[in-house]
């Protein structure tokens, strides 16, 4: 909101969107929203408040020293590559790091490997559009690792794997083994890397085409630079994954997930800094339909309408 002017904000009726049109235009000209009846618009709850302009640094996307910090990491992140493919002269060096990695780093690369951005732009996207019930399917993660660390990892690490196909091809012949890599590499992880790496792609490009449009000028547009951060992005990756093997890519991911659950606490501790909100307050506007909040989800239902169940 850069202008001085009056804004209404409504909680959207069909979700927790918000709609925002400009004190002056009519009842049915509401952004992003479908017009509502004259008798439900004037009963919804309304807010007036007079924004404040955006400072020029958050107009302008990155500054100098936010180029410095990720020029650093990804300098850090080659380096890391480099360095390991000079102490490694097995294959089970480059492929299970000697089989002597410390459990806590390779845990910390497994919880890396389960988050990316999808998990901190898709995510939350949906629950904030249609309710919280998509986070109840992490409640049987717990579970889940008890089953994985009592039964299949002390098992899986008798027999000296280099992975499970290695277990499948074994007990259930080679074509068993190849068609379940190939069903993993290019069926599933195919396709959710490229989303991965796309969603990555793009957020970096929104964030920082102000800045580089000011150095190239606005004749490159945003396809093209979120084209050039794309390839980038997964060169690298390619690159220090090769150089490096499995060491690499564990120790990196260790300084990826320090540094993406370090942002999403320090998150949440502005939020309640700057709101004076907390969890609390949090559910209680998430759950009130009356103020634009979600209903809980049935239980079950056969209907394919339904978004979500329980």
């Amino acid at each position: 909101f850069k202008q001085k002017t009056a804004y209404e904000i409504m909680p959207s009726l069909v979700g927790s969107e918000m709609c925002i049109r400009d004190s002056s235009a009519t009842a049915a000209m509401w952004s992003g929203c479908q017009p509502f009846p004259p008798a439900r618009l004037a009963s919804a709850p309304r807010t007036t408040f007079e924004p404040q302009p955006l400072a020029a640094d958050a107009v302008e996307g990155l500054q100098g020293l936010d180029y410095v910090v990720v020029g650093v990491y990804l300098l850090g992140v080659l380096a890391v590559g480099v360095y390991f493919s000079r102490h490694q002269s097995r294959s089970e060096d480059y492929f299970v790091g000697g089989r002597q990695m410390p459990w806590l780093a390779v845990g910390l690369s497994i919880m890396a490997s389960l988050l990316s951005t999808i998990s901190y732009l898709a995510s939350p996207g949906e629950m904030i559009k249609n309710g919280p019930t998509m986070a109840l399917a992490w409640l049987v993660v717990p579970f889940v690792f008890v089953v994985v660390s009592f039964v299949w990892l002390p098992f899986l690490m008798k027999l000296k794997l280099t992975s499970v196909y290695e277990y499948l091809d074994r007990r259930f012949g080679a074509r068993a083994g190849k068609l379940a890599s190939i069903l993993f590499v290019f069926v599933l992880r195919l396709f959710w890397m490229g989303m991965v790496v796309l969603t990555a792609s793009v957020a970096v490009a929104d964030i920082t085409y102000a800045s580089m449009a000011r150095l190239v000028g606005s004749d490159f547009g945003l396809q093209a630079w979120t084209l050039v951060v794309l390839t980038s992005v997964g060169t690298l990756a390619t690159l220090y994954t090769v150089l490096g093997g499995i060491k690499a890519v564990i120790w990196t991911d260790v300084v990826q997930t320090v540094i993406l659950i370090a942002g999403a606490i320090l998150t949440l501790v502005i939020i309640v800094s700057d709101t004076g909100t907390g969890p609390v307050d949090w559910w209680n506007t998430m759950s009130d339909k009356a103020g634009g909040g979600h209903e809980f989800p049935p239980l079950w239902s056969w209907d394919l309408g339904e978004r979500n169940v329980i």
